[in-house]
């Protein structure tokens, strides 16, 4: 029987249990298919016969799997449920988006670390984001809410409703792992003693348990030794597949777009040493892929051999000036240039524009599709577009890269906008959005700098500035002693994100109301294609009619008297202007429908001209949101290496505080507790910076 087959024959529910079982390494597909058939030919002599009842009497699970799916099928249940119940929610303008996503996480960690089904309606209750009125308000609306105020049950009964999963009447309690590679042995009572054990191969095989068992004598050794607080051993262990290795990289030059100068010991950039920048001949050999190696099965307690995961393939992705070979293996230089991985992963050949000297009158505005080196500054008033871009100084420019911006000076009154990543020695009142990481080495005073990567600034002071990352910032100091400097750091925050889907959606605003438009006239156009047949379907049937009438006057014409004639001849004549008449209209209907089946060709042409133009910004737009909820699902923090003066603003994802006194490294991030009702909530804490919280130092890549 195919699964389409079983599908339509099967209860769902029983379906979900057998399915989820499956979906957890707990059966495999031969066990699934051996359990429905068993099930189907059972049934008919037991109707109230429950599938997860069958898999325990094949002993394809333990009771305590059994359990385990039927809370994970109540899981599946709910959420479906509370799925919608976060979306009406975000409708009704009680909440946002991220915060139902919080909500629905939150949840599945409760599941995952404590086998707790919590609604998601209590969820957002608890920590204070709905009110209970709001809570019951959109349960009402889902039909869950009974008149007593009890949450009802919606949908058919589910697998658990009807069987029974009996507690063990032993003394003791078998489990077995999720991943199914662990069995224990758990005591119910302490009076065990290993005169009255059972014998442990023979009680674990009737739970089907049957690799990895450990020996009677160690059993008993295990139990006889136990300490006051020990009441649970591992009996049986299988052995978990080794995973392979996925499919690498190997770059053939330095693949630091960000190395511009020697970094010393105490984490300075010293500018004057600033290595070599390669600059590589056609052909030479940029990277070559590493392809996935397989791992090596296991086998879990039950004796079933467990895969290993598939190891991952990847492929090398190449831009302008790189070609790949016939097997997409390696890639070469398709021309001279500096060699460079873009944010988007993709291996580029840049040309190079070498301007000796300043970006000023005498050089105009750049716009170059490659590298761009300038050994000077760039002057006020200017601009900036290219690939990439190194400089000894920027002033209050306009800059626009597509990839990584390395500034060996600072930054002063700069609009900037880089597709990758930044490294200034300072950054003065300039406002810069960043897709990359973000390194600053001295001083950062009056500037605005969203980042999606991580802001590094553990040698720099930030003063009168606002800094924002969807990840991580480390710094020095923050603000000053004196209180007038104070800044506003964005820790774990997507602003930079959030705006450019902004500036995505306002440019597909107008695409978005053309399309509407044209949608609407052809709907119009529809309707009336619709009247016109309806029109047409009507004269059709009075031309019928009228060439009846006139082939029976003919007829009578033919045989009717002379003096009756005259009459005939009259009726025929008005007969004929009618059918005359509605063959006009018919002729002008059909020259109607052509001209709308036209203007309904011409208008689907524009809507389907007007999607291709917008598919790439909704392409963008889906990614960012998937990108934004990625980073979301990351730890964020911030690093405090000097000190944290009061007066400093902290926003991180779920709460925010202004700093009251002076904290010295110090770390900064956010956890989710009880509150002082008992509502799970998000506090701000801190801890000293030690070396068992530090983060990772940031560094280049040496040559």
């Amino acid at each position: 029987m195919s699964e389409p087959d079983k599908a339509t024959e099967l209860d769902h529910h029983i379906l979900l249990l057998g399915s989820l079982a499956h979906r957890l390494n707990m059966i495999s597909t031969e066990q699934f298919n051996k359990a429905i058939e068993i099930f189907t030919a059972r049934q008919a002599q037991q109707p109230d016969l429950r599938f997860g009842q069958v898999l325990i009497d094949l002993k394809m699970i333990s009771l305590t799997q059994i359990r385990t799916l039927i809370q994970h099928q109540k899981l599946v249940h709910n959420r479906k449920l509370d799925i919608r119940f976060g979306k009406l929610a975000v409708a009704n303008h009680f909440t946002d988006a991220e915060t139902v996503e919080a909500a629905l996480k939150y949840q599945t960690s409760c599941f995952r670390e404590r086998q707790e089904i919590i609604l998601i309606g209590d969820i957002l209750t608890n920590s204070g984001v709905l009110t209970p009125q709001q809570r019951d308000t959109l349960l009402k609306a889902q039909g869950r809410l009974a008149a007593d105020g009890a949450i009802k049950k919606v949908g058919g009964p589910l697998e658990s409703d009807a069987i029974e999963v009996p507690e063990p009447i032993a003394s003791y309690i078998i489990g077995v792992s999720n991943d199914r590679f662990n069995a224990t042995f758990r005591l119910k009572s302490h009076d065990i003693t290993s005169e009255t054990l059972p014998d442990l191969a023979a009680l674990l095989k009737e739970y089907g348990i049957i690799y990895g068992v450990i020996s009677q004598s160690e059993f008993i050794e295990l139990i006889n030794h136990r300490g006051e607080e020990e009441f649970e051993w591992v009996v049986a262990q299988g052995r978990p597949p080794e995973p392979g290795q996925d499919a690498n990289i190997t770059y053939h030059f330095n693949t630091d777009p960000l190395e511009i100068g020697r970094v010393l010991e105490d984490g300075i950039i010293d500018f004057r040493e600033r290595g070599e920048i390669p600059i590589l001949p056609e052909e030479t050999l940029l990277a070559e892929l590493n392809p996935p190696i397989e791992g090596k099965s296991g086998i879990d307690v039950y004796g079933n051999t467990v895969p290993p995961p598939p190891p991952k393939n990847i492929k090398i992705r190449v831009g302008e000036g790189v070609k790949l070979s016939e097997d997409g293996c390696k890639a070469y230089a398709a021309q001279s240039g500096t060699p460079t991985i873009m944010l988007s992963g993709a291996l580029h050949m840049l040309n190079i524009w070498a301007i000796n000297g300043n970006v000023d009158y005498k050089s105009g505005n750049i716009h170059y599709n490659g590298e761009i080196r300038v050994t000077g500054s760039v002057y006020d008033g200017f601009k900036v577009q290219g690939k990439r871009l190194i400089a000894s100084e920027i002033g209050k420019a306009t800059i626009d890269i597509e990839d990584d911006v390395v500034v060996l000076g600072g930054i002063i009154g700069a609009k900037m906008r880089i597709g990758g990543n930044l490294k200034a020695n300072y950054i003065h009142n300039a406002d810069i959005e960043v897709a990359g990481e973000v390194i600053i080495m001295k001083e950062v005073m009056g500037s605005t700098i969203h980042s999606v990567g991580s802001i590094y600034a553990r040698n720099c002071t930030i003063f009168s500035s606002t800094l924002t990352s969807c990840n991580h910032i480390e710094s020095k100091n923050v603000g000053n002693d004196a209180r007038t400097s104070p800044a506003t750091l964005g820790i774990g925050t997507c602003q930079y994100i959030n705006k450019r889907i902004h500036q995505i959606q306002g440019e597909l605003a107008p695409l978005t109301f053309d399309s509407e438009l044209i949608q609407e006239e052809l709907e119009l156009l529809q309707q009336q294609m619709i009247d016109n047949l309806s029109k047409q379907e009507k004269d059709l049937h009075a031309k019928e009619l009228f060439e009846e009438q006139l082939r029976r006057l003919t007829t009578q014409m033919t045989n009717a008297p002379s003096q009756q004639r005259v009459q005939i001849k009259s009726q025929l004549h008005v007969t004929k202007q009618k059918l005359k008449a509605v063959a006009k209209l018919l002729g002008s209907l059909e020259a109607e429908q052509k001209k709308i089946t036209q203007e309904r060709e011409t208008l689907k042409g524009k809507l389907e001209q007007l999607q291709q133009q917008a598919a790439p910004f909704n392409h963008k737009l889906r990614q960012l949101e998937e990108q934004k909820l990625e980073l979301f699902s990351q730890e964020a923090n911030l690093y405090i290496f000097g000190a944290l003066y009061p007066l400093n603003q902290l926003e991180l994802r779920h709460s925010r505080m202004r700093t009251q006194n002076s904290l010295k490294s110090v770390k900064i991030f956010e956890e989710q507790q009880q509150n002082e009702l008992g509502n799970p909530t998000w506090f701000i804490k801190q801890e000293p910076l030690g070396k068992h919280n530090r983060p990772r130092k940031h560094k280049e890549t040496k040559s």
